[in-house]
């Protein structure tokens, strides 16, 4: 690497709101989401959409892609105003899927437990990002952490 792209690399890395590294993970998992939610508008999974129908699934998907582009937009330069609306949409979509995860375990035998416990575990890890980035501004360095 030359100095010059040594020294842009180090400006993007200071760009990103504190703490980094959590900020850089985050982005990476609503990447992750956006790819799930992209994959399930093309190709709806095929136990779910039969309990669902297509056209709940595809809007489940929609949900999450939007949700999650709302989050990877706005996560590295802390737009926490707009990263917000992103948690509320990621956690509604992965609420509603949990709803269905349930529903086929009672309905249709088999144990989706640990698919449940899965998604229940992703949907507390958006409230306690709700939580964290609650109170911030739309312009975080107006206020004193």
């Amino acid at each position: 690497m030359t100095e010059r792209e040594l020294t842009l690399a180090l400006r993007l890395w200071m760009r990103i709101r504190e703490p980094r590294i959590i900020s850089v993970l985050r982005f990476f998992m609503y990447l992750g989401f956006l790819a799930g939610g992209i994959a399930t508008i093309h190709s709806p999974p095929t136990s779910i959409q039969g309990a669902m129908g297509l056209p709940a699934m595809i809007m489940l998907g929609w949900l999450l892609a939007a949700g999650a582009l709302m989050g990877a937009v706005s996560v590295l330069p802390g737009a926490w105003w707009l990263e917000r609306v992103g948690v509320a949409t990621v956690a509604l979509s992965f609420s509603v899927y949990l709803w269905i995860i349930m529903v086929l375990h009672v309905t249709e035998g088999g144990n989706r437990l640990l698919q449940a416990a899965a998604v229940f575990g992703i949907i507390l890890s958006q409230a306690i990002r709700f939580v964290r980035i609650w109170e911030r501004p739309y312009d975080p360095d107006l206020r004193q952490l």
